[in-house]
């Protein structure tokens, strides 16, 4: 029940805070693979991306879930 306490404000700022990282990650990925050059970059880019969407998606639950809002 501890989760259902916490202010609304609390959720939000984490959630932004968790953005902070993943759009530099975007960034990074957009610099290494240069999709605007070839078809093949821009597949390969989407697919990196779908990737790293999971895996942070993923990362940051399993932070917020397991050490800040222990259930």
């Amino acid at each position: 029940m501890y989760l259902l306490k916490l202010n609304p404000l609390v959720y939000f700022s984490c959630i932004i805070v968790a953005a902070i990282p993943a759009y530099y990650l975007n960034s990074w990925l957009l610099f290494v693979i240069r999709p605007r050059e070839s078809g093949w970059r821009l597949a390969a880019y989407f697919i990196s991306a779908v990737f790293l969407a999971f895996a942070y998606t993923g990362l940051v639950s399993f932070v917020l879930f397991r050490w800040v809002w222990p259930i």
